[in-house]
């Protein structure tokens, strides 16, 4: 619990600071620390990295992506509860109801995410750790630090876990895998089925750096629910129960020849056509076939412009009513909130697609990546 007051009372400024000391002083990690992501490199090459943002909805983030630099350039006017916002009782964290009224959440994602990696490292684990900042708009950090070449000193690796998972398909220990191939390398899922279970989502970190680096790549349970609310909570007999699955397979993964491991995209299933021809746009409704790219890349929207239904006419200008309803039908199951699905479809329109057909559509909302 007390490592659990700390880390929910730091400002993303702060916790990095903290964490970079804690790293080289109490683990002898060699670290880099850039301003926007923060590396902890293990002696083993082959390890895994273990991810985790240090942002939480509190943040208030500067993504002005020519001068980005989250840690630096970053304002916090509210930044972090403090202790007398938070209740610990028992087997639950959760943020008082009468604390500041300017907190979105209390902030446990993903702090339950760093303190996982912390409480590995104190059971003798060295992975490589990687820390990264403002996943909450659309993983600026990690982002950046691909748009730079970095992580370098992640090539050997062995796989991608992030710990940033919340309670969306009813259970506290899911998994998600986004759109890599779980079933490229079987090994992985079948351990790792053994305590977490199978669910599905739109975006983090890991979907980004996992093509990037050519790792596998799962996204575990951080043990809380109700992220970026005000009633947001941490279980701790669930963190306790995801940290013991998590050490489990790490102790696993040191057995294992890893060595041609690489990341594989899950393969795009058959186009199902139900209309087929006299409907125009209409046809392969309920398939999923890629967008076209018409363009190089677009401009950023304005925050001003930056909604649901402009996104809508621009990606999807002959159906943009149908893709408001394949949207909606999507939006419980893949995205945690608006703003997640907002920048999924606005990173799509940034990078020049259009969809002439709602089954383009899907395939954005089914992989994410493109």
């Amino acid at each position: 619990m007390k490592q659990f007051k700390e880390l929910l009372t730091l400002t993303q400024d702060e916790l990095g600071d903290k964490l970079v000391n804690w790293l080289i002083n109490d683990y002898n990690y060699e670290v880099i620390d850039n301003g926007y992501v923060i590396q902890g490199i293990s002696d083993t090459p082959n390890a895994p990295v273990l991810v985790a943002h240090l942002d939480t909805i509190n943040t208030h983030r500067n993504a002005n992506e020519t001068t980005y630099s989250a840690r630096l350039t970053s304002e916090e006017p509210v930044g972090a509860p403090k202790l007398e916002d938070i209740i610990f009782h028992n087997d639950i964290i959760m943020l008082h109801p009468l604390a500041n009224s300017k907190l979105a959440c209390l902030g446990a994602d993903d702090r339950c995410g760093v303190k996982t990696i912390l409480d590995i490292l104190d059971m003798g684990f060295r992975p490589h750790i990687l820390f990264t900042t403002d996943e909450e708009i659309g993983c600026q950090g990690s982002k950046k630090a691909v748009t730079e070449k970095l992580l370098e000193e992640f090539s050997e690796a062995s796989m991608l876990i992030q710990v940033d998972r919340g309670v969306h398909e009813g259970y506290w220990n899911e998994m998600v895998f986004y759109n890599y191939d779980k079933d490229s390398i079987p090994e992985i899922y079948d351990e790792l089925s053994k305590y977490f279970k199978l669910a599905t989502g739109s975006y983090t970190d890991v979907a980004t750096l996992g093509p990037y680096l050519n790792k596998p790549i799962v996204n575990l349970s951080a043990s809380y629910m109700n992220e970026h609310k005000r009633t947001e909570f941490i279980s701790i007999p669930a963190y306790e129960k995801n940290l013991e699955g998590l050490s489990k397979f790490l102790l696993w993964l040191d057995t294992q020849d890893t060595s041609s491991w690489k990341y594989s995209t899950k393969p795009i299933p058959k186009t199902v056509t139900t209309y087929s021809g006299g409907y125009g746009n209409y046809g392969g409704y309920y398939g999923i076939t890629k967008p076209v790219k018409y363009v190089i890349s677009r401009k950023p929207l304005s925050k001003k412009n930056l909604t649901l239904d402009n996104l809508l006419k621009k990606l999807v200008p002959d159906t943009p009513l149908v893709a408001r309803n394949t949207f909606n039908a999507y939006f419980s199951k893949n995205f945690m909130n608006l703003d997640e699905g907002i920048e999924l479809l606005h990173e799509a329109y940034k990078k020049g697609y259009t969809c002439d057909t709602i089954s383009q559509f899907r395939y954005i909302l089914s992989y994410g990546e493109l």
